[in-house]
């Protein structure tokens, strides 16, 4: 369990905390589903503890989320800008960390006078099926991160 493991040493935390019970995409289902309010209540909890953690550096990532509710959104990126054929708005909460700056910039399809990337269909849906794959990390976010944040916390220690 992360959480007995927050309290060590640790130069940066980068957290991806499960979005079922927090993406907007879900919210829907808070009043059709009783017990859906509870586990997004918990969700926001965990995803608190994360935030408020004894770490100086930190990022937790999100889709479009109502952890915006609890606290103030630190940046907004696309995968399409760090070198990825995707679109999906992802939400950082930064803490002692510089915002990601973009590496790549992928170009959009156009359809039907509407930007589209290689995880979307043309009327803008995902391609994915299964909530595992829609939730990955691009591979050029998490290489903008490990170089960009690890070079920030590596100067800071000049």
């Amino acid at each position: 369990n992360v959480l007995d493991h927050l309290h060590h040493q640790w130069d940066l935390l980068i957290a991806h905390p499960p979005c079922t019970f927090l993406a907007y995409s879900g919210l829907h289902h808070l009043n059709r589903d009783p017990q859906r309010q509870q586990k997004h209540d918990e969700a926001i909890e965990f995803a608190a503890k994360l935030l408020n953690a004894p770490i100086k550096h930190k990022c937790i990532e999100q889709p479009r989320s109502s952890l915006k509710n609890y606290k103030d959104i630190s940046q907004k990126i696309q995968p399409w800008q760090y070198g990825d054929d995707a679109s999906k708005e992802t939400w950082f909460w930064l803490t002692e960390l510089p915002l990601l700056r973009s590496t790549t910039i992928i170009a959009p399809r156009i359809v039907n006078n509407k930007k589209r990337w290689a995880n979307q269909s043309d009327d803008g849906h995902p391609l994915a099926r299964k909530a595992e794959d829609r939730s990955r990390t691009f591979p050029g976010v998490a290489a903008a991160m490990a170089a960009q944040w690890g070079n920030h916390i590596r100067n800071q220690r000049k």
